[in-house]
């Protein structure tokens, strides 16, 4: 599964894992979703986890979506898009939030101040991309 080059180009983000991930519409139809997790690494070597899903919104152009409107529940809510490739993402960098794995350099105490309620490795990550594709097929994206 081929990950968004427009999203991998910027700066500090490197590729964990893409992968197809299989779901039912709103019609019980089933649909392959293009998904990809991501490490973001700022200057200062705090590393977090990014999730990235291709919803269908890039296949009618006339679609104005913002994230705000569609009845998704993702962690710290859909940050990023949709794109003009119907990209939407989300991040794990929030108050409380420790992101661990090989591709996690450090997490930074800075939002935390040491106080971590919700730690974030590849599977929990995977999880989540996995729970919120299905919410976006189910809202017909």
């Amino acid at each position: 599964m081929e990950a968004p080059r427009h999203i991998l180009d910027q700066n500090h983000i490197t590729l964990v894992k893409s992968f197809a991930h299989e779901s039912r519409d709103q019609n019980s139809v089933e649909r392959l979703i293009r998904c990809c997790i991501c490490a973001q690494t700022f200057p200062t070597n705090h590393s977090y986890y990014t999730a990235y899903i291709q919803t269908g919104a890039q296949d009618d152009l006339s679609k104005d979506i913002h994230p705000d409107d569609l009845d998704v529940r993702a962690h710290g809510g859909l940050t990023y898009g949709p794109d003009k490739y119907g990209w939407v993402g989300f991040d794990f960098n929030h108050a409380g939030d420790r992101c661990v794995g090989e591709h996690i350099e450090q997490t930074s105490d800075m939002l935390t101040m040491g106080q971590y309620t919700t730690t974030w490795d590849e599977d929990s990550v995977e999880k989540e991309v996995r729970n919120v594709a299905d919410q976006l097929a189910k809202n017909g994206l």
